[in-house]
């Protein structure tokens, strides 16, 4: 592949762009002025646009926290939650905090329809990865601000990785939504989103947390806002003692992470809305195994582990007139993974390095907003890099050599896409979208992703939606040119150059009633048709005898379908119950079996009651059926119970206990793909404070 490609397609990514600018700078300037002098400050997030996306709600609307609350992951613009065209769930940072999370997988844990079991992928290192519908790994997006993660351990962006210092919310998108974010976004898109300081002059929050299993969290925010210019820093850090389940082996490492960002943003002449952002992570861990050999003493082998994270993004929301804007980013992301198997008392020992870069450049117009009529336009290009090393010392007689070997040859990927979408709402109790992305890559050549999506509001209380869509995967470069040799137990991955990109046509509905203030009920269903399916499959025996090779294949198709339902119940102001139920079906076409590792049958329960002397109770319980894993192996059924209890101590402070996992359940290590949790029962206690502390009500 001719690496200069990409770049050639990224500047032509970058010239249309420019392109953009330029037609939109021809609007008149007189209208441009007006509207700027009339308009007031703005936030840089469209979050904080509630009231502009929610006039259509009456009065009594307003007083409900819902449906003021503002979405933008389903269609790329502000939008009443309770009244968007694509249903969008959302994830709280005071939710988060209320389920015990010190990061974005823990967060979601507790969330109907998305799955985060840690210990389901514990052959590749116990990544957190979501499974939504059916899907999981690499077919679900993970965004940060709208921005694509890069850096995956086995398939799998790690979410216990991704901090929740900063937070704002988490939204979730189910479905193909590839129209709009590209590819890898087939079974949906899990965006984390934070927001600028709403308060004017200093303000912080600090969270200090003990645990047992032992361990610990702190995070602080500190900020400060004069008008339209603000900057605002996050740090967090997270320690944890292992988790033995077969002394000696740790099916958890001892580990620590932290975290830092920095965001910024200022407005320019109120026609630029202007931000940044930095951030770094670092995750290590020491983790434990050990090797029995016939004849010999049992051998140790430390399992060192290292990733670091840099990001940087800067964004400018640009007014080109009444109902006109334009949006650019430009973003960079590095990542480096550094794992070691090093056998104690021995020369023996390996380590594995993984690089993976990404640069994109986005532009996109949104034009006549809040018309019958309006619609949005972008541009985006991509290069990335991925690479893989392995460093090995063995020994050749009574000599150590030191060997080297490319696991990944140095892989660079681009692509440029351009997707638009129009909007139309011709009643006030219909909206619709149409829209679709083409994206063309040197190595894939074009994949295009059409959706349509409609809502009906007959009435306040009834919200239907329904939504088609085409999605697609491209494959990643791991998959493209992986080597990784196990010989010595006896197998070998081998990437495959010719593979396809996966491709599927998804059908979303829900019907939402809210028959009472007090009252909510959910239904919703959804199908996806996935073809060229990419699998790890034997590609038969080796060269070197009793050494076999595996490779990845686009083996076929495959059904993910399933309904969900849900009802939520507000006794009082001050209690809130919600009930929900899930079921998944699953069908891998080619093998005529199921896909291994979905649980058809979820249910989840959780109450949270407040009381006027400012204590506050949740709880929230789990269950998950057994599922497939193969003709002769099924997963074991498992609950889970989640317990908080809280005391505001004074306005913007409280002290809480919580226990993770009341009821022990634990994964048995003996068992192949155990879902269970492997940290069992946990106990914590913390503080949290909000500076300067909100007013009274």
């Amino acid at each position: 592949m001719n690496v200069n490609q990409p770049i050639s397609t990224a500047r032509e990514a970058t010239r249309l762009a420019v392109g953009w600018i330029a037609l939109c700078a021809l609007l008149p300037h007189r209208a441009l002025a007006e509207e700027s002098a009339a308009r007031e400050a703005t936030p840089s997030e469209p979050a904080a646009r509630a009231e502009d996306a929610t006039s259509a709600d009456s009065s009594e609307e307003s007083e409900d926290s819902e449906e003021l609350e503002v979405v933008i992951t389903g269609s790329r613009g502000a939008e009443a939650r309770s009244r968007s065209i694509v249903r969008v769930d959302v994830v709280t940072a005071e939710e988060a905090r209320r389920r015990g999370a010190t990061n974005v997988g823990e967060a979601l844990a507790g969330e109907l329809g998305v799955t985060v079991n840690p210990s389901a992928y514990g052959s590749i290192g116990n990544p957190s990865a979501a499974q939504i519908g059916g899907f999981d790994r690499e077919r679900i997006l993970i965004l940060e601000d709208g921005e694509r993660v890069v850096g995956d351990v086995g398939g799998a962006v790690d979410l216990s990785q991704l901090s929740i210092g900063g937070l704002s919310r988490i939204e979730v998108v189910r479905g193909p939504s590839s129209a709009l974010y590209g590819t890898s976004a087939i079974g949906g898109v899990i965006n984390v989103i934070s927001g600028p300081p709403e308060l004017e002059g200093f303000s912080g929050s600090v969270r200090l947390e003990g645990r047992h299993r032992w361990g610990g969290f702190a995070s602080a925010d500190l900020a400060y806002r004069a008008a339209d210019t603000w900057v605002s820093t996050t740090a967090s850090f997270y320690g944890s003692q292992g988790v033995s389940l077969a002394p000696p082996d740790l099916a958890l490492p001892d580990t620590y992470r932290v975290d830092t960002t920095v965001r910024a943003g200022t407005k320019l002449q109120r026609l630029h809305d202007l931000s940044i952002k930095a951030n770094f992570r670092r995750e290590a861990s020491l983790g434990l195994d050990s090797q029995q050999i016939p004849g010999l003493d049992t051998f140790l082998i430390d399992l060192p582990d290292v990733t670091n994270r840099l990001s940087f993004r800067a964004l400018d929301r640009m007014l080109l007139g009444e109902g006109h804007e334009l949006t650019l980013s430009l973003a960079k992301q590095w990542f480096w993974n550094q794992t070691g198997n090093d056998r104690r008392d021995s020369p023996i020992d390996d380590t594995r390095t993984r690089f993976h870069t990404m640069h994109a450049a986005e532009a996109t117009g949104s034009f006549f907003q809040k018309e019958r009529v309006s619609f949005l336009v972008g541009a985006r290009g991509e290069v990335e890099q991925f690479d893989q090393q392995l460093e090995r010392r063995s020994l050749q007689g009574t000599e150590v050599v030191s060997t080297s070997l490319e696991e990944v040859v140095p892989t660079q990927l681009g692509s440029g896409a351009l997707y638009s979408q129009v909007r139309f709402d011709p009643f006030d109790w219909f909206s619709g979208t149409v829209g679709g992305r083409v994206e063309a890559s040197p190595k894939y050549g074009f994949a295009a992703a059409p959706k349509l999506s409609v809502v009906f509001l007959p009435m306040k209380e009834l919200a239907i939606r329904a939504s088609v869509g085409r999605g697609y995967r491209a494959p990643t470069a791991k998959e493209v040119g992986f080597v990784f040799d196990h010989s010595t137990f006896g197998y070998r991955v081998i990437g495959n150059p010719d593979l396809v990109p996966e491709t599927s046509w998804g059908v979303q509905g829900d019907v939402e009633v809210r028959p009472t203030r007090a009252l909510q009920f959910r239904v919703a269903g959804y199908a996806n048709w996935v073809s060229e399916l990419i699998d790890l499959r034997v590609a038969g025996t080796s060269n070197v005898a009793g050494i076999d090779d595996y490779t990845y294949l686009n083996v076929g198709s495959a059904l993910t379908s399933g309904v969900e339902a849900v009802a939520i119940v507000k006794a009082t102001e001050s209690v809130r119950a919600e009930a929900g139920y899930t079921y998944a079906f699953t069908r891998d076409q080619e093998l005529e079996r199921p896909l291994p590792g979905r649980s058809p049958h979820t249910l989840l329960f959780s109450v949270t009651a407040d009381t006027p002397i400012g204590l506050s109770f949740y709880a929230r319980a789990r269950v998950a059926t057994d599922a497939y894993i193969d003709d002769e192996l099924r997963t074991p059924s498992f609950g889970t119970l989640d317990l908080r209890l809280s005391q505001r101590i004074w306005s913007g402070a409280q002290a809480y206990a919580s226990v993770l996992n009341l009821l022990g359940v634990q994964k048995d290590p003996s068992r192949i793909a155990d879902p269970r949790p492997i940290e069992g029962r946990t106990f914590l206690v913390g503080l949290s404070a909000d500076l300067p502390p909100p007013p009274e009500p």
